[in-house]
């Protein structure tokens, strides 16, 4: 069973937006008026590896991310198109390894070539989130809001996606709170980590309503017994 993490008092407070997913699309908002900080919005995208589990599908010449596993276009490209009008393409930054920059480039030519952040060596998403956040830091302003998401995700409803990021944004901005999206499971996994959801951050707005709430605990890849137990008690991905 892996350490259960309480959040810090002290710490930057964590924050979970719930559910918005899998609610209907919310009503739109200008999210530049709701940060109040004159800047907008920038995504870190996580594009490093091949995706040895998609052998021989995915190789070091073809990763993972320029496959179509979800529909017509390489993941990598639905990733970015899903942001937009959000965060337009030139406010993206994607980390990747050279060996695949090139095809990734390829299959996202939006992006300038420029935002491609080539890490010399595999380090790992922690080490590529902070090098992210500096480099939004550098190029927009220590103030700036960002989201960091992975290139092979898959979102049946991407207007949903970017409501919700818009919620999060407003929360992240009024309280320099990193906030998380959570998505309630169908199946006990131990693969996945868990959020275990606390206060809500307003009383008259429930998680089902798309309320946010703070993070009681984080449980990272449980026994098969406490992810069902986690489920029970509400617990997200």
């Amino acid at each position: 069973m892996s350490e259960t993490r309480v959040v810090s008092p002290t710490a930057p407070t964590s924050v979970t937006n719930t559910d918005a997913l899998a609610a209907g699309t919310l009503e739109e908002v200008d999210l530049e008026a709701m940060l109040g900080t004159g800047t907008a919005m920038w995504a870190v995208v996580f594009a490093g590896g091949i995706g040895t589990r998609f052998w021989p599908l995915s190789t070091p010449r073809r990763p993972k991310q320029v496959l179509a596993l979800v529909n017509e276009r390489p993941l990598i490209a639905d990733t970015v198109a899903r942001l937009a009008p959000l965060v337009p393409a030139e406010r993206v930054l994607v980390v990747t390894s050279a060996d695949i920059a090139d095809a990734l480039h390829e299959a996202i030519p939006e992006v300038p070539r420029s935002n491609l952040l080539i890490e010399p060596r595999p380090l790992g998403t922690a080490a590529a989130l902070a090098w992210g956040a500096q480099e939004v830091s550098r190029r927009a302003g220590p103030d700036t809001v960002f989201v960091a998401l992975h290139a092979d995700l898959a979102v049946g409803y991407p207007e949903v996606l970017r409501d919700s990021l818009r919620r999060a944004a407003a929360i992240a901005a009024a309280d320099s709170a990193l906030v998380a999206l959570g998505a309630r499971p169908t199946r006990a996994e131990t693969g996945f980590g868990y959020l275990q959801p606390g206060m809500p951050l307003d009383p008259l707005q429930s998680r089902a309503e798309g309320g946010a709430c703070r993070v009681e605990h984080f449980v990272e890849k449980p026994g098969a017994a406490l992810a069902d137990v986690l489920i029970e008690r509400g617990a997200l991905w």
